[in-house]
């Protein structure tokens, strides 16, 4: 399973209100699952698991994809080979109305480019549980850029490439063993050991980037005994918290400030996740977080968990727990932006036998009113009056 992205394909059509601000409909939001179906085609499924696009790679087996939205109807997906062959393709959704006022879609690929191809036969002989990180991103100078480790190829480097093959930036601290990537808002995190490096996507440059990080999270000083990392991921919509998740079946809640001029004080433990018995001494394998919610899953069983309160109260609240006949091997969820009120999401969920489910999860979400200030002009008004 490779996840699920949420576009917006009527976006343009939509009507400004009398603020300026585009009338969101949550209707119109179309949650994608892209998934592969064997070792070198990629097939991208609506939530009633009808088929929008099948395609194949030219260069197979593949070990890892990256996505980005570039816009709401343009999907960037980049492959990754087992041999170092990285290929950037284009994607374009089509949507129209019917009478119903349903979205019917259909998906147009656009070609790929060859990004960097290495033919390494020695690599195919070494054996490693490390595998290579790759995340894609939209960056305001250079367009959509990659997020690309290596262990064979660059080991201990994070190299930044652009579409065209166009290295853009290098960070390589010491001591920096990538095992693990996740993307919030405008940063990536990056698990090494017992930390977590935290670097932004609008601070990149043509220069090398040594030892330069917003924020290096030191959670062997924060963290009780020490445990290995499994899993983290930012918070849906405070994209300052970050959850981490653990082999000994604990979940973590950490507030950061990347931009902390001293690096000293950027990462804070705020509390834990309040977890049942059962995910005592077992490893936390997935967490993902969507509006108000962040799910966990610890060999077949899935927790859901209430977020809407992180940042004010910090902590979250447990809701309930799915058990399934077999041990999960991935999972993913929709989400949506922040001001979209959300009723279900698909969830996505990948067995260890390799078959694949898909779900239709309640969870009700609202986003905050905004601020009257109708109140505070009456108070202004009549205590100018008074004073005048």
């Amino acid at each position: 399973i490779f996840g699920i992205i949420t576009i917006d394909p009527l976006l343009k059509s939509k009507s400004k209100n009398k603020g300026g601000d585009l009338n969101f409909d949550a209707s119109s939001m179309k949650h994608l699952m892209i998934y592969a179906r064997k070792e070198n085609a990629i097939e991208i499924l609506d939530e009633n698991r009808n088929i929008i696009l099948s395609l194949e790679t030219e260069h197979f087996p593949i070990e890892s994809v990256a996505l980005d939205v570039a816009s709401n109807s343009i999907i960037s997906l980049v492959t990754r080979t087992e041999r170092g062959s990285i290929d950037f393709h284009k994607l374009k959704i089509y949507c129209t109305e019917n009478f119903n006022n349903d979205l019917n879609c259909s998906g147009q690929y656009k070609g790929f480019t060859k990004v960097l191809t290495k033919s390494s036969d020695k690599q195919e002989c070494m054996e490693s549980n490390v595998k290579s990180l790759m995340i894609t991103f939209s960056n305001f100078k250079h367009g959509n850029v990659i997020a690309y480790h290596d262990p064979f190829l660059f080991p201990g480097e994070i190299h930044f490439m652009t579409n065209l093959g166009e290295r853009v930036g290098i960070y390589s601290p010491k001591e920096f063993f990538p095992t693990m990537v996740t993307q919030g808002g405008s940063y990536i995190a990056f698990v090494s050991l017992s930390s977590v490096h935290i670097l932004s996507t609008h601070k990149l440059k043509t220069v090398k980037m040594r030892n330069k990080a917003p924020c290096i999270c030191q959670l062997d000083s924060l963290i009780p005994n020490n445990p290995k990392i499994s899993s983290i991921a930012f918070d849906a919509i405070k994209v300052a918290v970050l959850y981490v998740g653990f082999e000994n079946g604990s979940i973590y809640i950490l507030r950061l400030k990347p931009n902390d001029p001293e690096n000293e004080n950027c990462c804070t433990l705020l509390n834990q996740f309040p977890l049942t018995k059962s995910y005592e001494n077992n490893t936390i394998s997935n967490i993902f977080s969507t509006n108000g919610y962040a799910l966990a899953s610890m060999n077949n069983t899935i927790s859901v968990f209430n977020t809407t309160e992180v940042a004010k109260l910090r902590t979250v609240r447990f809701l309930s727990e799915k058990e399934f006949e077999e041990r999960i091997e991935s999972f993913s969820i929709g989400s949506g932006p922040s001001n979209v009120p959300v009723n279900k999401l698909p969830l996505m969920v990948g067995f260890e036998s390799g078959t694949v489910k898909t779900f239709n999860v309640s969870l009700y979400y609202r986003p905050p009113e905004p601020i009257d200030f109708g109140y505070l002009r009456i108070f202004v008004i009549c205590f100018t009056l008074i004073v005048i």
